[in-house]
């Protein structure tokens, strides 16, 4: 019975059977049987269903005060009398950028994970803004301002994002060293996380200060880093990518970078959390993320932080 009520204390806060669903891999048909089986336990119904989705019944209310943060407070005491207190356990649901993800924190995970065996890793990615408050994230990293102002949140890391492309490109195109010549060349685009689209982008001169917009008619329009990356890889056009997640293609030659003393703006990483700052899994990761970060130069705080990349 434990169990279905601390399952019915994730379907309140995550807003839905099927978030929770995604989030912890268990059928929607399992979790609405277990559901049922608690309310008739309790012998009155928890929710009220309608064509517009479910609401808390009075029941569902006083249950879920009672039993919220319960999971975690349990963790907490299990831990305490357990025999390996130096063993991190558990499932710990993250979600991240994907290019922070392939190219930073993804070489280092094996070992990550070999320090702490009984630590299970759920990575999801996403581009597109959502509400932490109504999803099943222990963590989440993303790198645009939160929309959701009663969402606590904390910078983590900066990455400054610089126009690129390949030397085959610039054999077929030529090389963009003009501003006003944007037009003719094949820019790709990104959408925000909102969906829309900037239609100028700034560009930040690093010895001056000074900006230049441009207006942009992108060619192909992606909505994640690591698709344009993968584009402009192929010679086919150029692209505004985070430094870090191309440092090994600069340094090897394979891109070059365009307008060498401006750079498209600071890319900024929030951190937010569902989970206690005190919880095992929590220190491990932030660890293990910070020295990640670290090691690829992104803890350090730009001289300008509000040249921000605009998305």
């Amino acid at each position: 019975m434990l169990d279905d009520i601390l399952l019915f204390v994730k379907v309140v806060e995550a807003g839905s059977i099927l978030s929770v669903e995604k989030m912890l891999n268990i059928s929607k048909s399992t979790i609405s049987r277990r559901i049922q089986t608690l309310e008739e336990s309790l012998g009155d119904s928890l929710f009220n269903r309608t064509t517009h989705g479910i609401a808390l019944t009075m029941l569902g209310h006083n249950l879920y005060a009672r039993f919220k943060g319960y999971e975690s407070k349990l963790s907490d005491m299990l831990r305490s009398v357990s025999g390996d207190l130096g063993a991190v356990t558990g499932r710990l649901n993250v979600l991240l950028p994907y290019a922070l993800s392939d190219d930073i924190l993804l070489p280092k995970l094996y070992d990550f994970l070999s320090q702490h065996p009984k630590l299970q890793l759920n990575i999801t990615h996403s581009a597109n803004v959502f509400n932490m408050q109504k999803e099943l994230y222990d963590i989440a990293v993303i790198n645009y301002l939160p929309k959701q102002q009663n969402q606590k949140f904390k910078l983590i890391a900066f990455d400054k994002v610089i126009a690129v492309c390949t030397p085959e490109y610039v054999n077929k195109h030529g090389l963009w060293d003009n501003f006003e010549d944007h037009d003719k060349h094949f820019i790709v685009g990104k959408l925000n996380p909102d969906g829309t689209l900037a239609s100028e982008a700034p560009l930040f001169n690093e010895l001056t200060g000074e900006v230049y917009y441009i207006r942009i008619k992108p060619k192909i329009i992606y909505n994640s880093f690591a698709e344009a990356k993968r584009f402009v890889l192929n010679n086919n056009g150029i692209a505004a990518l985070p430094s870090s997640t191309i440092s090994n293609e600069l340094d090897g030659g394979k891109l070059i970078r365009l307008f060498p003393d401006y750079h498209v703006g600071i890319l900024n990483y929030h951190l937010m959390r569902n989970i206690a700052e005190t919880d095992p899994r929590y220190i491990v990761f932030m660890q293990f993320l910070q020295k990640c970060l670290a090691d690829a130069g992104l803890d350090q705080k730009p001289t300008n932080p509000k040249q921000y990349f605009h998305i």
